[in-house]
Parts: C-alpha cells; structure tokens; sequence
C-alpha cells in the first residue's frame, strides 16, 4: 500500500494529524492534534454539562414522568448563547482539521511516493 493511501486512511479514520505523523511531518501532525483535541474536549465538556443540568433539572422535580415535549424542551434552550456559539466553533474546527488533515496528508504522501519511485529507478 503506498504511503500516499496509507496517511489518508490514518488521517480520515483514526484521528486528524495521525497521517502526517506516519508521513514524518511532526509539526503538522501535532498542530493539527492538538487544535483537533482542543475542539473535541470542548464538545465533550460541553455536552456533559448539559447532560448533568437536565438530569438535575428532572431530580429537583421529583418524579417526573418521561415525557419527550419536556426533554426537547430542556435540550433546545440548553444550547443557546455563547456557549452554543463556543460549541459550533470547535466542531467546526474539528471538521476542518479532519478536512485539512485528509487532504494534506494525501499531498504530502503523493509527493513522497514520487520521490520514492524516483529513487527506485
């Protein structure tokens, strides 16, 4: 498999920068980890948070029966603000490093297999 092949796959399906390490673009790579995990910390956190403020919002009113309206409710006005806007931010900066990093990696392999093929011949 050509090395090319190889950092897209690692790029596009393990995590965005894996390809340029495999490719030995340690900068690259790490930069994009690093702005990569930064933005899926976020996500999480942020996700968790509203998690525990609609778990705690449906403790403090005793038994509440499961009701779909009510959780859209509480879901819907849980994102808004600056911390829905916080929230597209990092998933958009994932997106595109996963973008960046899947399209970078192939031109760095497809450089480096022509490079190669020319030092075979």
């Amino acid at each position: 498999m050509r090395r090319s092949t190889k950092s897209v796959l690692l790029s596009a399906l393990v995590f965005p920068g894996a390809g340029h390490i495999f490719l030995k673009q340690y900068l690259r790579g790490a930069a994009l980890m690093i702005v990569a995990a930064v933005g899926l910390t976020v996500v999480v956190v942020n996700t968790i948070q509203q998690a525990l403020a609609i778990v705690e919002t449906l403790q403090e009113g005793g038994e509440v029966p499961l009701d779909t309206q009510l959780l859209a409710g509480l879901l819907s006005k849980s994102a808004s603000g600056s911390e829905g806007t916080v929230l597209d931010i990092a998933t958009y900066a994932i997106i595109l490093c996963w973008i960046i990093g899947v399209f970078d990696s192939y031109r760095v392999g497809k450089s480096q297999d022509a490079s190669d093929d020319i030092n075979r011949t």
